[in-house]
């Protein structure tokens, strides 16, 4: 991955500063809940879900997240198409 430059990079540091961040350690290094979304690829909002439930930091950056995924077609609601009185 790339290293964001600029306003970006200002940007991202200063939001990665700030005091009510979540930080987690894994293999003896500290990062933001943010920080470790962009070295994994997890989302922001699955890291923290993840914590919130109880994860401790090891399983929730290692392993996997199962998304299960949802047939929406099946979940349409379907005109009535039967017998009126």
């Amino acid at each position: 991955m790339d290293k964001p430059t600029g306003i970006k990079a200002v940007a991202l540091s200063q939001a990665d500063n700030r005091c009510n961040n979540v930080k987690l350690t894994h293999e003896g290094k500290t990062c933001t809940i943010a920080e470790w979304s962009r070295l994994t690829g997890k989302s922001n909002a699955t890291l923290y879900k993840l914590v919130r439930s109880g994860w401790d930091a090891d399983r929730t950056l290692t392993e996997p997240v199962h998304v299960e995924k949802r047939n929406v077609a099946s979940e349409r609601v379907r005109p009535f198409r039967g017998v009126t009185a």
